[in-house]
């Protein structure tokens, strides 16, 4: 599939994504609970799944041989040449909050390669796309080239991570405590949008634990075309989550991986 094609067919899915969670941002919702006896509360609503379900209909009419990968409904064909990853709302605890900074991730793969990520942040009315070697922001309709910042050293980064919740083994938390001493400052509950700011150059690096496919596929085109650096905490791909670290340079990176290398891989 051309670029250009890409491009446009992914913002379009994501138009009708963020049709539906608009219009029901900041209203009365059902809550469900995801998780297992035991964990932390992890909450999916009704919306999580009509927008997933939009998505994957327009996929499935439009690509019928192309796999997909949802949060909420699975995984179809994920032996197919091309295979889209969806994440409704990242962020589904922020939604229900009425905190804004919730986003719908979607990404492509081609041949286990992410070649394309959106990360659509409706009602900032940011979207974020990486293509290529191009990363984007579009903006009340304009769009703009972004690129990371030139952040060296982990004495001078702006960190960034969603929940200290996610480092779910003491040592997992013992490794993240010495990255979150060196940085200079440190800001938490962001969600996916904390990747669009990490590629604006606004912030210089992010660490988490506990993700999957869909959390992270659509993010890796979007942080590598804007000149960034992710990866698991062992530096293999980030491709099918777990711990991960995104990182504005390549040095920044090496000294966040030095740390980080002896994680626990079972988290």
């Amino acid at each position: 599939m051309q670029d250009d094609y890409i491009f446009e067919f992914i913002k379009n899915l994501a138009d009708n994504a963020s049709n539906v969670s608009k219009s029901y941002f900041k209203k009365e919702l059902i809550l469900e609970n995801k998780a297992e006896i035991g964990e932390i509360f992890d909450p999916v609503t009704e919306i999580d799944k009509k927008i997933e379900f939009v998505v994957r209909e327009i996929i499935e009419n439009v690509h019928p041989d192309h796999g997909i990968y949802g949060e909420e409904m699975g995984i179809k064909d994920s032996n197919s040449e091309y295979c889209w990853f969806i994440d409704p709302i990242d962020g589904t605890r922020s939604f229900v909050s009425g905190i804004p900074l919730w986003g719908t991730l979607i990404g492509l793969e081609h041949n286990d390669k992410a070649t394309i990520g959106l990360v659509d942040h409706p009602c900032l009315d940011e979207r974020y796309i990486g293509l290529g070697k191009e990363a984007f922001v579009i903006k009340n309709g304009e769009t703009k080239s972004i690129s990371v910042s030139n952040c060296q050293s982990l004495s001078d980064a702006r960190l960034g991570y969603t929940t200290y919740d996610m480092f779910k083994t003491n040592n997992n938390q013992k490794l993240f405590n010495e990255i979150y001493k060196q940085v200079k400052i440190t800001r938490s509950g962001g969600d996916c949008y904390f990747y669009s700011l990490l590629a604006s150059g606004y912030l210089d690096i992010i660490v988490e634990s506990s993700l999957q496919p869909y959390d992270i596929v659509a993010i890796v085109p979007l942080i590598e075309a804007a000149g960034g650096f992710i990866t698991t905490w062992d530096g293999s791909s980030p491709n099918r989550g777990g711990s991960i670290v995104a990182s504005a340079s390549s040095s920044l990176h090496d000294q966040a991986l030095e740390i980080l290398k002896k994680f626990d891989k079972e988290s």
